[in-house]
């Protein structure tokens, strides 16, 4: 345990005693100390006021130690690129490493028992991190064109029959995943561009556990300020023919403006114990990466499927317009070229299919007469690449099964949804819920929003029964 923190807590029990005894003599209605508890209070307030200096000495002997390193400075800049804080001083992707780390350590409950090394503080003053400021860590995520970068490559391994989390991990899925990552960001207030198998792995478990996050657009901004899109609606109106010498008549679009706002979504607590601290903050950060992406991926996910708008993101499915399946219970082969032909043929380019996985061996299982499967396998019985025609996705948010009021098959132009996402995750640290176990709790938040962008047409059906 540290100085400070030791002194802050004898500090805080003798506080707690003066206030047992102010409290004892008012549930006894008295108006006055005894002469013994006025000897406990003399002392007990003469210990504070020694504990109050000895405090203030060591939290400045502290800010020393770091202006010594040159780590005082809380609004310096922030560079995760190539070059340091002053443009000259290289820093590497190891920099980076030991920079988190640095924060995983000196924001221990037991950090006494980890302490910083000369390559710690090293790495933090090359890139201007303070690791001892405040209790979050603030990770700057992939710009939005880093991010079309990466759909685009789960979506090509995803075609070539591969499986597209194992490419993208063993970092060969394409050239422009490793140059988004590797970019350089300057900001300022604490944030930090994580390490790359961190950033990595936490961009790559949201979009694999984010069923919706694999064909949307996503927008990523830094401020928080509500976001308008105007839409116009001109489906309606046409052209004329007209005489000669004869006026054009008026035929306005109608004009309105969808908003994106933010709304905020933990990972819940992740609890990590205190030996995998113990020398593995380099595997930490990756581990953290895996279980923050998944957690808020999932639960994110729910809301661009399903969420209904009110205080929430509003979900693909809320917003796409019904086509009625002919069965209440069941889906069949014409269903599936329905919900194609309802959706306009200006949509139908770039159109795709996304449905639950039992929704997916439904289909698989659609036989014709002659009991043969309509939706044929691929090369060496893999999974076809495309339905109909067009291609498919898994979303384990949507309807499991085809019963009466489900919403089971979304198909179109499902890039007109629009994810709209802080540019910061931020990981917070609790040192003390769990110390009794010797574990250390993380929390990341993330704030995000959704909803399909059309101005009164309809890019996305949705198969209802």
């Amino acid at each position: 345990m540290s100085a400070i923190k030791e002194l802050k807590q004898k500090r805080a029990a003798l506080v707690e005693d003066v206030d047992g005894i102010f409290a004892t003599a008012k549930k006894e209605e008295r108006a006055a100390l005894a002469d013994e508890e006025k000897v406990k209070l003399d002392a007990a307030e003469a210990e504070i006021a020694a504990l109050d200096g000895k405090i203030q000495f060591e939290d400045q002997a502290e800010k020393a130690s770091l202006r010594k390193k040159g780590l005082d400075t809380p609004d310096k800049p922030i560079v995760g690129g190539a070059a340091g804080v002053d443009g000259s001083t290289p820093v590497s992707e190891e920099h980076r490493m030991l920079a988190v780390q640095a924060w995983f350590l000196a924001n221990s409950s037991r950090r006494d028992d980890l302490p910083l090394t000369e390559r710690h503080l090293d790495a933090c003053q090359r890139i201007g991190f303070r690791p001892t400021a405040g209790s979050d860590l603030v990770i700057n995520l992939l710009p939005s064109s880093g991010v079309r970068l990466l759909q685009e490559g789960w979506q090509s391994a995803s075609n070539s029959g591969r499986k597209p989390e194992g490419r993208l991990r063993a970092g060969n899925a394409f050239d422009g995943l490793r140059s988004a990552l590797t970019t350089t960001h300057t900001v300022s207030g604490g944030a930090i561009m994580a390490p790359e198998t961190m950033l990595s792995r936490l961009e790559i478990n949201m979009l694999a556990f984010g069923g919706v996050r694999q064909v949307a657009e996503i927008i990523r901004t830094a401020g928080r300020e509500p976001m308008g899109w105007p839409t116009a609606d001109d489906t309606s109106n046409t052209g004329e023919r007209i005489g000669e010498s004869t006026a054009v008549t008026n035929a306005d679009p109608a004009f309105a403006k969808k908003i994106w706002n933010l709304y905020k979504y933990s990972s819940k607590a992740i609890y990590v114990p205190f030996e995998l601290l113990d020398g593995s903050a380099f595997d930490l950060a990756g581990v953290l990466g895996d279980m923050m992406g998944e957690r808020i991926a999932r639960r994110q996910n729910t809301d661009y499927t399903t969420g209904t708008g009110a205080s929430q993101p509003n979900g693909i499915v809320t917003a796409a317009t019904t086509f009625s399946a002919a069965s209440a219970t069941a889906i069949s082969w014409a269903d599936i070229g329905g919900l194609i032909t309802a959706v306009d043929p200006a949509y139908r380019a770039g159109a795709s299919f996304m449905f639950h996985d039992s929704i997916r061996n439904d289909i698989v299982n659609i036989l014709d007469g002659d009991g043969h499967a309509m939706w044929l396998q691929g090369p060496n019985g893999t999974e076809p690449a495309l339905l109909r025609g067009y291609p498919w996705s898994v979303n384990q948010a949507m309807a499991s099964s085809a019963t009466s009021g489900a919403k089971t098959i979304l198909f179109g132009q499902l890039n007109k949804y629009k994810i709209r996402e802080h540019t910061q995750i931020r990981v917070r640290r609790l040192t003390e819920l769990a110390a009794l176990s010797d574990q250390e709790i993380f929390v990341a938040f993330a704030e995000g929003d959704g909803n399909l962008l059309t101005a009164g047409t309809a890019p996305v059906k949705v198969l209802t029964h």
